[in-house]
């Protein structure tokens, strides 16, 4: 699956941070999937705030492939299928929800 830097922030800010012990592997290995490294980081100007948000060039913004095993991608689909039946979907996250509902 090819994700952008944008993606990958998103992916890393809503996957859950608890959860049982078979979960939270697929949760590290996720995240050590979609990890973006200094180079990267470099590359596309990716810069942390003060505020908390974070930036980044968008015409240096790379796309990686990353292949994620099916329980991984229950575990996004289900965290983004609850905050849309919980109608606190952002808007923000409607690309990557459309993109993972294809799955």
């Amino acid at each position: 699956m090819k994700v952008s830097i944008l993606e990958r922030l998103q992916i890393q800010s809503i996957v859950p941070k608890e959860g049982d012990v078979v979960s939270l592997i697929h949760i590290k290995d996720i995240l050590s999937k979609v990890e973006i490294t200094a180079k990267e980081a470099e590359e596309c100007e990716l810069k942390h705030h003060d505020n908390g948000m974070v930036t980044f060039n968008p015409e240096k913004a790379i796309v990686i492939d990353v292949k994620l095993n099916v329980e991984q991608i229950i575990i996004i689909k289900a965290v983004l299928n609850k905050k849309n039946e919980e109608k606190s979907l952002r808007l923000e996250l409607l690309d990557l929800y459309q993109k993972f509902e294809k799955l």
